[in-house]
């Protein structure tokens, strides 16, 4: 059983488009409208009345109870949410507020559209109730907001998907902000030829460890290795060197003086 929230605005016209693709597979999604039929306006409204009329089940929560939205909510398989999207200013309050909270009790898995309702698309910031998504599907590119934290423990796991959106759009010069990504990283680094060897790669000399504190030794050490230097010495205190020795195979040690 799936139920979607959708709100008034573009978040809820992408719900409005999800119950039709999931009728058209032979699913019969059950859409709750946070606002009222005939103030649905734009294209939100337009695929509101599409999905009307093929005879997808709609509910305006202010002709319910709050207890009949609660038991839709825990006899569902999958919630999906799309009551506020990108626009987002300020906290979430009134009846918004009350149906993330009922959906956040329920332990049941969310599916966000864009993002999850109540989140600050720019900053990450939670400034009231919001939906503890356990999947986020965000349109063209990933948000800000759900990369930085506490937006990035509300998000679950994010997908980014193609909606269309021209490639020289996305690789405008104007656009300032850019996420790091392991491809970038990895397009950045220089290759290395088949025949060098460790020594060619330069010697990082690390002085740490202390009662209590050989794991630093050890990060350290492995961030070195990581980060592709050829040769790592540890300086270690001498009774420290045995537990290293265990844990290091590719880092040379020297025991010190304690």
């Amino acid at each position: 059983k799936i139920i979607i929230f959708s709100g008034s605005g573009n978040n809820g016209g992408d719900g409005f488009v999800v119950a039709r693709h999931l009728y058209d597979y032979g699913v019969k999604a059950k859409v709750f409208l946070l606002a009222p039929f005939n103030k649905i306006k734009g294209e939100a409204g337009e695929n509101l009345n599409i999905i009307d009329k093929i005879g997808v089940e709609l509910i305006e929560v202010e002709t319910v109870k709050l207890k009949e939205i609660q038991e839709a909510i825990q006899n569902s398989d999958l919630i999906i949410d799309a009551i506020l999207g990108t626009g987002l200013q300020g906290r979430v309050t009134d009846l918004k507020a009350k149906i993330i909270d009922l959906i956040n009790v329920a332990g049941k898995e969310v599916a966000a559209i864009d993002v999850p309702s109540g989140l600050n698309t720019d900053t990450g910031k939670i400034e009231g109730p919001c939906i503890k998504a356990t999947h986020t599907i965000t349109l063209a590119l990933p948000k800000i907001g759900l990369l930085l934290f506490p937006g990035a423990s509300y998000a679950g796991k994010v997908t980014v998907v193609n909606i269309g959106i021209p490639s020289y759009l996305l690789k405008n010069k104007k656009l300032k902000t850019n996420m790091v990504t392991k491809e970038i990283v990895k397009s950045l680094l220089p290759s290395r030829a088949a025949y060098t060897h460790k020594g060619s790669f330069g010697k990082v000399l690390i002085l740490a460890g202390s009662v209590g504190m050989t794991g630093a030794a050890y990060l350290a050490s492995e961030a070195a290795m990581r980060s592709g230097t050829g040769i790592v010495i540890l300086g270690i205190p001498r009774s420290f060197n045995p537990i290293m020795e265990v844990k290091l195979t590719e880092v040379m040690t020297l025991p010190l003086a304690e």
